[in-house]
């Protein structure tokens, strides 16, 4: 999970597992498990039914599209099927 804006040759700062903001692409419930939408932004996956989406976390707090809600990363590399 990207945590800043870096210009070209400047240092990305990145999170692999921990709580950040994400923005929400669809509401998102609390303990929902997320994976990223089309342009990035975090969206729930449902177990057995995303087969091109891979888990990114859990969403802390519930919000609506289009706000920063907290989530806990943890990266595993797993798909949501």
């Amino acid at each position: 999970m990207l945590q800043n804006k870096p210009a070209s040759g400047e240092q990305a700062i990145v999170t692999v597992f921990g709580v950040s903001k994400v923005s929400a692409d669809a509401t998102l419930a609390a303990g929902d498990v997320i994976g990223t939408s089309a342009d990035g932004q975090a969206q729930p996956v449902a177990a057995g039914s995303e087969t091109t989406v891979f888990n990114c976390g859990q969403a802390l707090t519930a919000g609506a599209a289009g706000t920063l809600q907290s989530a806990l990363i943890t990266i595993s590399n797993s798909r949501a099927a």
